[in-house]
């Protein structure tokens, strides 16, 4: 997931192809919504797109020309939308790092080891980050 303006481009690569995945050629556009990008938005405009890629992503295969084809799936995007995905707020509230629980006063501070934020009481859970999805999901 991208954004151009005010036009909201999802989007797929295939990671065999190498360093094309991070180039324009690389990415094939499926859908695309103009206007605000948010979580109902997205959930409203892109319904038909999800529902398709949550039941390729539970098959985890697909056949193309009598030739099954194994999938596995990455979720990628910018910041915003990864956080919105992840059901947690903006780049500016509280606590707003993907992976760890970082308070934004703290975010400065470097002279912190690395392995703190590793820790269990920073360290997000990926019971947590769904738990977070869910909770989102049925604000909206």
């Amino acid at each position: 997931m991208s954004h151009n303006s005010s036009f909201k481009l999802m989007s797929f690569a295939l990671l065999d192809l190498g360093d094309d995945v991070m180039a324009a050629k690389g990415n094939h556009t499926i859908a695309v919504l103009k206007g605000k990008g948010n979580y109902k938005a997205l959930q409203e405009s892109f319904a038909d797109v999800f529902n398709e890629i949550n039941k390729l992503n539970s098959e985890n295969k697909i056949e193309v020309n009598d030739r099954v084809i194994n999938l596995e799936f990455f979720l990628g995007g910018d910041y915003k939308f990864i956080l919105l995905m992840m059901g947690l707020k903006g780049t500016t509230s509280h606590y707003a790092h993907a992976w760890c629980k970082v308070h934004k006063d703290n975010r400065w501070n470097t002279s912190c080891p690395l392995h703190l934020y590793e820790s269990s009481n920073l360290k997000r859970t990926i019971k947590e980050i769904s738990q977070l999805a869910r909770k989102k999901r049925k604000q909206n």
